[in-house]
């Protein structure tokens, strides 16, 4: 609002003009002292609000994040252990079904253990042309 458009801006600062004169300067220095303790103070409640500002903020956006985050990382959760859990069944599957293989095969066990005999398995499937025993033998 500046004097020049608003008459009662006008009015205003004419009186303030008339008593800056009659004022003494103790009371002017009194005044200043008094205008600058009330500018700190706003700045500090500036700074005070803008703080509170980005706190809030910021709680605001924890609270609200995590009404997704911890049902997600729950899920997330679950779903690898019971990926866990079915690798570690396929595991004992497969491991279960070479012990039964071993174990319902005519050949003695010993033989498995003998590595002239794995070799012979190696040498039989090469002139067959077959992989029955696959890379591990």
């Amino acid at each position: 609002m500046s004097p020049d458009n608003n008459p009662l801006a006008r009015g205003v600062c004419s009186r303030l003009d008339e008593g800056i004169d009659a004022l003494t300067p103790a009371l002017a220095d009194r005044l200043t002292t008094i205008r600058c303790d009330a500018l700190a103070s706003k700045n500090k409640s500036v700074k005070k609000s803008l703080h509170f500002s980005l706190t809030r903020f910021l709680n605001t956006w924890f609270a609200e994040s995590t009404r997704w985050v911890i049902p997600a990382m729950l899920v997330a959760g679950i779903m690898g252990f019971m990926g866990y859990q079915h690798y570690q069944t396929l595991q004992e599957q497969d491991e279960s079904e070479i012990d039964l293989a071993l174990l319902s095969s005519d050949l003695p066990l010993e033989a498995y253990l003998d590595r002239g005999f794995t070799n012979w398995i190696r040498v039989k499937d090469t002139q067959h042309g077959g992989a029955s025993c696959g890379p591990n033998c």
